[in-house]
């Protein structure tokens, strides 16, 4: 048993462009950390569109499927919040118009509160205009998931590198999709 981020996107034709530049550029956390990641990651998932927990609907999705612990699963939902900011579907959230959203299990959708404090009354993540957010977990008032992800931080070496490294590849995925889409 395990668990499934996902982005979902509007139609199919935006799903597959999404997927043909992850395809081409997504690199594995344990590739960005070098010898040191190769060690201590184990659960290098690449994103699919065939993931186990899926919503009802016939929404095209991106996401990854996976069952490790942290920094792995920060780093899977930090592509996914990547992709919801530069391609993904929008929706309304209570008071809130047009907002990127990720689903966890397919059951949950998180809204993305970009460069802006979050809505704590609703499922929702704060994070930069890469889709970056630390992974330590540091807001008062997070989800239960969030708060029992954050105790496997101090197991963690080096947290701080790990942040820098997946905030530039963030920052590195995002130039090469505005290059390839002209933004």
């Amino acid at each position: 048993m395990g668990y499934s981020i996902m982005t979902p996107f509007k139609n199919e034709q935006e799903r597959d462009k999404m997927f043909s530049f992850i395809e081409k550029h997504y690199k594995c956390l344990s590739d960005l950390l070098g010898e040191n990641g190769r060690q201590n990651f184990y659960s290098d998932r690449v994103p699919t569109c065939d993931l186990a927990y899926r919503p009802k609907s016939k929404v095209s999705l991106i996401g990854f499927n996976y069952n490790c612990s942290h920094p792995e699963s920060g780093y899977y939902y930090s592509i996914c919040y990547w992709m919801a900011i530069m391609a993904g579907r929008r929706k309304h959230f209570r008071g809130h118009k047009n907002v990127p959203y990720v689903n966890y299990d397919g059951c949950e959708n998180w809204a993305l509160f970009v460069n802006r404090e979050r809505d704590k009354s609703i499922d929702s993540v704060k994070v930069n205009e890469y889709g970056f957010r630390t992974f330590k977990f540091k807001e008062d008032n997070e989800s239960v998931f969030m708060k029992i992800m954050s105790l496997f931080e101090n197991k963690i070496h080096h947290i701080d590198a790990i942040d820098n490294t997946v905030k530039q590849e963030l920052i590195r995925l995002t130039k090469l999709w505005e290059i390839e889409h002209s933004i």
